[in-house]
């Protein structure tokens, strides 16, 4: 199952296939116009997309704990996380204050603070250098290229004050069909998957928009749907 989502639109769709070709399946993140931005994970396939990207901070701090976890990688993978947390406290701040960017020249410290310990890291692994490789590298070492080579993206959410810091809405929003696996144990039938997705991008769009689910589900069984507002 797949879950395509904003603040007030949610949409869930089945496939027999994970990445890609889902995506095109389902028709939601495939027919995003360029410039809107989607907040993932490093999962490659979405990468494919012609988007502007930004890297989840919850993501990238699993991976730095686990890196930090490693012998002789604390010295950068630490700070870099409390650097990600710091920026995301001062985003909240400005947001509360009613701002929509930050200055220039703090955007330019941050990225500094962040240039010397990419530096650090690279450092600390002075076998290994950006870029591609034919061998294997340890998850550390991949985990540093992408945060050298995606600065962009991973500072996004610095550059640009609408950008969350994490997709955790994503995740709150795909709690209901961990819970149904959990409960029923799977589901049967493709009819039956695509029947819950519908039922479920239905109830979830209308609490996000104000509806109680009985009133959503009364208009339902009257054959007149709640229309959702598309903004």
């Amino acid at each position: 199952m797949h879950a395509a989502r904003t603040e007030t639109l949610t949409r869930y769709t089945v496939s027999p296939k994970r990445g890609y070709a889902a995506m095109e399946e389902a028709g939601v993140l495939t027919a995003l116009a360029p410039g809107t931005v989607l907040v993932t994970d490093f999962f490659a396939p979405y990468w494919r997309l012609d988007v502007t990207h930004a890297v989840c901070g919850a993501h990238l701090g699993r991976e730095l704990v686990a890196a930090s976890e490693v012998p002789g990688q604390e010295g950068w993978a630490v700070p870099i996380e409390r650097l990600l947390e710091e920026i995301n406290r001062v985003a909240h701040r400005a947001r509360e204050a009613g701002g929509t960017g930050f200055a220039a020249a703090l955007v330019a410290k941050y990225q500094r603070r962040y240039e010397a310990l990419i530096k650090a890291g690279w450092a600390a692994n002075p076998e290994f250098f950006p870029g591609k490789h034919a061998t294997k590298r340890p998850k550390h070492v991949n985990l540093l290229d992408r945060l050298d080579g995606h600065r962009e993206e991973v500072l996004r959410f610095a550059t640009d004050l609408r950008v969350p810091f994490t997709n955790n809405g994503s995740e709150r929003d795909i709690r209901p069909l961990k819970i149904k696996m959990k409960v029923s144990g799977g589901l049967r039938t493709m009819a039956g998957a695509e029947a819950f997705c519908r039922l479920r991008s239905y109830f979830s769009t209308a609490a996000k928009q104000g509806q109680s689910a009985f009133a959503a589900m009364t208009t339902l069984h009257n054959g007149n749907p709640w229309q959702p507002a598309i903004s």
